[in-house]
């Protein structure tokens, strides 16, 4: 499976179409990228009422995500870099931890890093992994602007 030429293809849609490619063989295999990530970040975020950042952009490069954007907290109005490490957990699904959270030229503190935390884990964990129900995710690649997704059919 490709890259959706729509970068706000929606993850179920992709998710589908791997998971209808797959019923030969049993093997999914989805790859995502930059676009369609920061194009379904935008979306997700267009639809809270009051988002924690804005303006996201999402880099995929050696092995990790790094997610740009503008933090908006009060007053406080400062350019924010997360650097996210995603990893495949025992039971086949998909983790995202958090290596770095930068606001502004200062590492971000631990209060503004949970409340990333919680906003990532529900945009990125919440739908791939509702989405690869019945899919048991067994590698995941990050590189050269593009995520690749391992698993078989459960």
């Amino acid at each position: 499976m490709t890259p959706a030429s729509d970068p706000g293809a929606g993850l179920d849609q992709v998710w589908q179409s791997a998971i209808e490619g797959a019923t030969g063989s049993g093997e999914v295999l989805i790859i995502l990228d930059e676009a369609q990530l920061t194009g379904y970040f935008r979306d997700y975020l267009a639809t809270q009422s009051d988002p924690v950042f804005s303006d996201p952009q999402v880099l995929l490069r050696d092995g990790k995500l790094r997610i740009q954007g503008t933090l908006q907290e009060g007053v406080l109005k400062a350019g924010l870099l997360v650097t996210i490490v995603p990893e495949v957990n025992p039971e086949g699904g998909i983790a995202f931890r958090i290596e770095s959270a930068e606001l502004g030229p200062a590492p971000a503190p631990d209060a503004v890093k949970e409340s990333i935390s919680s906003v990532l884990t529900e945009v990125l964990a919440g739908p791939l992994g509702s989405l690869a129900t019945g899919v048991r995710v067994t590698s995941l690649v990050v590189d050269e602007g593009q995520i690749a997704i391992v698993g078989e059919l459960r």
